[in-house]
């Protein structure tokens, strides 16, 4: 991967107009998929990278002085109107299941669901698309593939990009009736990365929710999570930080 002053000189070439503290957040991003820290990224905080061939060409040309030739392993992933950039060798070799909690309108309390989702439809999906002789890959460096996100975990769009985020904990809900956790108080994980050199200070990697009163339930597997996830990281000397608040909102929307 291009030094940091390459990198930003890239980064203006392609998303003009975009800060450096955005600059230095895909850094770390990218940095963290290519260590297989975070295999999946939702870029959400830079527009311009919504267009799946500009962070096509970005990639490319920020990645091909690569001397590991990590620009191999990534592909970008189109879901409905999300653009995913993907580390699709540590993407599928990550076949931890997540608990799901079931937070279904009109149950009295969200609940850990005891018949847990079948994560291997989710994995096919992945092996589909991302496996080297999959049809979905072009000749690119970097390809760009098109994800059906229907046919995967009875078409639950949010419970997906749980799996494909990778997040301990997953929210699910029947589609056909809706979720509520409207003034559910809820605990917000957020684990931090620092880069030693990079200017991207409080940089959210994960972000995830668990409804209080199946916290307990569900501690010793975001427990194991984040000791797996820090080992990662340690291993490639980047610093993780998990910091905690309880949040209690009228309104929720996932």
């Amino acid at each position: 991967m291009q030094e940091l002053e390459e990198w930003k000189r890239s980064f203006q070439k392609h998303f003009k107009g975009s800060s450096q503290s955005k600059c230095s957040r895909f850094y770390v991003d990218v940095s963290c998929a290519l260590f297989g820290i975070k295999p999946v990224h939702l870029v959400d905080y830079l527009p311009q990278a919504q267009d799946p061939h500009k962070l096509q060409l970005f990639l490319q040309e920020a990645l091909s002085e690569s001397r590991d030739h990590h620009e191999q392993d990534l592909c970008i992933l189109t879901l409905e109107e999300d653009v995913l950039f993907v580390n699709c060798a540590a993407a599928l070799s990550n076949k931890t299941l997540p608990v799901f909690v079931d937070v279904t309108k009109g149950l009295e309390r969200p609940r850990v669901m005891q018949t847990q989702q079948d994560f291997t439809q989710t994995h096919k999906l992945l092996s589909g698309m991302l496996k080297n002789d999959s049809p979905f890959r072009g000749d690119a460096t970097i390809p760009i593939v098109c994800g059906d996100s229907g046919s995967v975990l009875d078409g639950n769009v949010c419970s997906l990009f749980g799996v494909l985020l990778g997040y301990p904990v997953v929210y699910w809900f029947d589609t056909s009736k809706g979720y509520n956790l409207d003034m559910e108080k809820l605990v917000c994980h957020s684990v931090l990365a620092k880069m030693e050199g990079v200017k991207a200070v409080g940089h959210t990697l994960f972000s995830f929710t668990v409804p209080e009163c199946v916290l307990p339930s569900v501690q010793g597997v975001i427990d194991a999570w984040y000791d797996t996830v820090r080992a990662c990281a340690t291993d490639k000397q980047v610093e993780l930080e998990m910091r905690k608040e309880t949040a209690l909102l009228p309104t929720i929307a996932l």
